[in-house]
């Protein structure tokens, strides 16, 4: 072997010393990172009202949640919301027109459903939204609904929107 040849043969061990050390470097580095970004999806667990509805401090109304899937966030809200002034509809036997719902649903959060005879307040008090892998979005909407229709409902301060056990 000439000099040439042996000054490439040690460029060459040296070089893919250290591209193996670099390689090395580089595959720790992202496996770190994914470890990093499974441990946040982990720590981000829903919040306790959407398994366990909070108790009423009162008797004027009580705790709902709904949850709807939907391409836009503000478009599974609406309809989370929507399902609370059905189901509250339909356990006071007063079922709602759905372009009343529309209408109340765009008015914030405090809500009123009036039909005919009948008045149905609803108070949005916490919202939780998850992203999902095809893009939509799925939306939990905690309510306080009135016990019963036509009344004066006395709505309580709730605080716990986020926690998680």
């Amino acid at each position: 072997m000439n000099s040439i040849e042996m000054n490439s043969e040690r460029y060459l061990k040296k070089n893919l010393k250290m591209s193996d050390l670099y390689n090395t470097k580089r595959c720790l580095t992202l496996l770190v990172c994914c470890l990093l970004i499974s441990v946040s999806a982990l720590a981000q667990t829903r919040p306790d009202w959407i398994h366990k509805l909070p108790k009423a401090k009162n008797n004027t109304y009580r705790y709902a949640v709904e949850s709807a899937i939907a391409n836009s966030e503000n478009g599974a809200r609406n309809q989370a919301i929507g399902r609370v002034f059905q189901t509250t509809g339909n356990r006071l036997g007063q079922p709602v027109d759905m372009a009343e719902i529309s209408r109340a649903v765009q008015r914030g959060d405090n809500y009123d459903v009036i039909s005919r005879t009948f008045n149905i307040p609803i108070n949005k008090v916490c919202e939780y939204t998850e992203r999902l892998s095809n893009g939509s979005y799925r939306v939990y909407v905690l309510c306080q609904v009135a016990e019963k229709g036509n009344i004066q409902v006395q709505w309580t301060t709730y605080n716990e929107c986020n926690v998680t056990q």
